[in-house]
């Protein structure tokens, strides 16, 4: 594992378009030998040193038995800049999102149940026991989210306090990331729009209700920013009179979810406390939570290599 950000003396490394070459300056600067086809070579915030994916050519064809795995926490804005000529068909995108509810069962130890529900038959009616089960985990789910930190810390300690904490420490730490992506807006917008996106889940999203002292041009940018980033997600309205939904999309109208739901009920001030007196998820909110449960799994159903993509259904005219 090499990390640019940590290390960007690191990328002193990869000057030849010689893989070989490059392997044994990786030896010599990590002191351990590597064999090519039991190696994972993993480049971590390559944003920091975005020319070296032009290098990924050269190990995909004189180095095929070693795998190279790039990540960048805000990879999207390099690649949208770059001017470095991408090996296209060389390599693949795989697209990261918080751990599915299935991934959390899983997390929880509960592979029995992940295992019922990937077999579900839907003519079958699912018992009380296991019905009841499910929906107390998915409350959990619901406060817990899918960020890896999190889940983690809940299946080893189940405190919500310390649920929180990670919570919040998440959220500190992507607004004091905006700096380095906000350019020339100013990390208020950001801020602003962040903060007004679990407001307004579950309806159009609306920039007067986010700041209505702003213009709405720098609160588009910032809403543009925080999604490249995969902050949060765009959901785009649609007839839905066919397929593909996004045919018939209208980008005027929007809703918007945060990237998890865990963060989105922090930022709400929900914690798992209060959860236990809640009968139904539709309750916090007005439902906005629920949306932003159901938008989050949706976006974890297709394979990774495909960008996921949401969108909702929008009354074109009165009584339609």
């Amino acid at each position: 594992e090499l990390n640019f950000e940590k290390r960007p003396d690191l990328k002193s490394l990869f000057s030849s378009n010689d893989p070989k070459e490059t392997l044994i300056n990786i030896e010599a600067s990590t002191g351990s030998k590597i064999e090519p086809s039991k190696a994972i070579l993993f480049l971590d915030e390559v944003q920091a040193a975005p020319h070296l994916l032009e290098k990924l050519r050269w190990f995909a064809e004189d180095m095929p038995e070693l795998p190279v795995v790039a990540a960048g926490s805000l990879l999207d804005f390099t690649l949208a800049k770059h001017e470095f000529s991408m090996p296209v068909g060389r390599i693949g995108y795989l697209y990261l999102e918080p751990l599915s509810f299935e991934e959390f069962l899983s997390a929880l130890g509960q592979n029995e149940l992940r295992a019922y529900l990937q077999n579900y038959d839907w003519n079958v009616n699912i018992p009380e026991a296991i019905h009841s089960q499910l929906t107390k985990i998915i409350k959990e789910y619901l406060v817990v989210g899918g960020m890896p930190a999190a889940v983690s810390a809940w299946a080893t300690e189940k405190a919500p306090n310390t649920i929180n904490q990670i919570h919040f420490d998440l959220l500190t730490t992507y607004r004091d990331d905006f700096a380095k992506y906000s350019g020339r807006l100013t990390v208020d917008r950001l801020e602003d729009v962040m903060s007004s996106i679990p407001r307004q889940l579950g309806k159009k999203f609306v920039y007067k209700d986010v700041n209505s002292q702003i213009s709405t041009a720098p609160l588009k940018q910032a809403l543009d920013l925080l999604s490249k980033a995969r902050v949060c997600h765009r959901i785009i309205a649609t007839s839905a009179n066919g397929l593909p939904l996004g045919a018939e999309a209208d980008e005027k109208f929007l809703k918007v979810i945060l990237l998890d739901c865990g963060l989105c009920g922090a930022s709400l001030g929900l914690s798992l406390h209060q959860l236990r007196s809640v009968s139904e998820i539709s309750m916090i909110n007005s439902g906005g939570m629920a949306e932003q449960l159901v938008g989050q799994l949706l976006r974890t159903i297709s394979p990774a290599y495909i960008p996921p993509s949401l969108y909702y259904w929008q009354r074109g005219k009165k009584g339609a």
